[in-house]
């Protein structure tokens, strides 16, 4: 009880705040009107700009003007970047053997020169914050927990499945049983009752 009517206590004040919020809002409304009429009125009464001053505000550093605001013309790269498809170890583990393949068949000169674009775009990569997998045993490795896990899971699973099978199999057994003593007392009830009769 003293739970709600705490609650009911912050809810009154907090209804009173959005009433005294929403009369200043009225009063701010109100401003923003007559500020609106107020520019509206004067860009009236401006002359407009020649053709060659448009065409150096449009080409000036890509950005667009919206009443006054600078905006960039492209959003951020982390905002419009999509996010890339996570690519399992075992596909790793083929890439880094495809490769590997490829550089043995060329020759030093070109094989030295890709192996140094690859480590420092690996580099790059890690200075980004990603995850570089080109350790071929520790794919292996990571390959092979995961293969346990799962032997593990589906072994518990198989025996979790078995288990509820022998259970269901119990109960029917036990249902079974239950059902034959009830129906062999109620014979014997049924034979008593008549040897009962005859007797009389």
């Amino acid at each position: 009880l003293e739970q709600k009517r705490k609650d009911r206590k912050k809810n009154k004040k907090a209804a009173a705040e959005k009433s005294k919020t929403g009369k200043q809002r009225g009063n701010m409304k109100k401003a923003t009107k007559v500020a609106r009429n107020e520019p509206e009125k004067q860009s009236m009464n401006v002359e407009p700009k020649s053709k060659a001053e448009l065409a150096a505000a449009a080409v000036g550093g890509g950005d667009l003007m919206f009443s006054g605001i600078k905006q960039p013309k492209k959003i951020k790269d982390s905002q419009n970047r999509k996010r890339k498809k996570k690519v399992s170890d075992e596909q790793q583990l083929r890439k880094i053997q495809k490769f590997e393949e490829k550089l043995s068949t060329m020759d030093d000169k070109t094989r030295e020169e890709v192996l140094h674009k690859r480590r420092i775009q690996d580099a790059l990569s890690r200075a980004q914050g990603m995850a570089v997998k080109d350790d071929k045993k520790l794919l292996r490795k990571s390959i092979s927990r995961k293969n346990a896990k799962k032997n593990k899971s589906r072994k518990a699973w198989a025996s979790r499945v078995q288990q509820a099978e022998e259970e269901k199999n119990e109960r029917l057994d036990r249902r079974d049983d239950n059902m034959k003593d009830y129906m062999q007392k109620k014979k014997e009830r049924r034979i008593a009752k008549l040897k009962a009769k005859r007797k009389k």
